[in-house]
């Protein structure tokens, strides 16, 4: 006869087994969808003509992504996205001096976050663009309000620390100009870190101008040698 308390931790033992077996599947499962979000988005990264098509072949995936994840509130969502962040695609129509393969995001807990792109001029000459924005929590999404839009002449260097860049500019360390083309200052809406994880990151939201916005970017801290 099997000794009760020998039973007992047998069933315990079973039952964290199957847990884990579980918690290992649905993992694999997030990990797959993370990477064929992911593989879509850099497939179109340079498209500025298929976004709505785009937006529909990932919606099914991100719609399966975060039924597999916990739905936290933003300020904590918002923790773990402090840091910089490569922009792989989204169906936001960018300024075409813009390098598609070069737009990042670093963001701030303090409240605030910047948007770097490098830019091409028809002459050649290249630009770093600083497009700073600012947020507000409301508990389910993030208020935000572009609050200045200016340049530094050339691009980063190699290698280049992204946060400590803006850093750099946020406190005025080097000239930054407008151009006065800008029309992003003063812009509103509302966005939302619909998932985060170490690598990937997927913001869903709305404006005025253009609703069912979405975002596709991956962690990068470094500018690539």
């Amino acid at each position: 006869m099997i000794n009760k308390a020998f039973a007992a931790v047998l069933a315990t033992l079973v039952s964290t087994t199957t847990a884990v077996g579980f918690a290992s599947k649905e993992t694999e499962k997030v990990l797959a969808l993370e990477q064929s979000i992911v593989a879509i988005a850099r497939e179109n990264t340079l498209r500025q003509d298929n976004l709505e098509t785009v937006r529909e072949a990932l919606t099914p995936l991100v719609t399966e992504l975060l039924t597999l994840v916990p739905d936290l509130p933003e300020k904590l969502d918002s923790a773990l996205v402090a840091g910089a962040w490569k922009s792989e695609w989204s169906n936001l129509f960018i300024d075409p001096r813009a390098d598609l393969t070069q737009v990042y995001q670093v963001v701030f807990p303090e409240g605030f976050y910047y948007n770097l792109s490098r830019y091409v001029d028809p002459n050649g000459t290249e630009r770093t663009n600083f497009l700073r924005g600012a947020f507000t929590d409301n508990g389910n999404d993030l208020a935000i309000e572009f609050t200045s839009d200016r340049f530094a002449t050339g691009w980063l260097p190699k290698g280049s620390h992204f946060q400590t860049a803006v850093s750099l500019a946020e406190r005025g360390f080097f000239s930054l100009e407008t151009d006065g083309t800008s029309r992003a200052v003063g812009q509103k809406g509302n966005l939302r870190n619909a998932y985060v994880s170490p690598r990937v990151r997927i913001i869903t939201g709305s404006s005025v101008r253009q609703p069912n916005r979405l975002f596709v970017l991956t962690r990068a801290e470094f500018l690539p040698e």
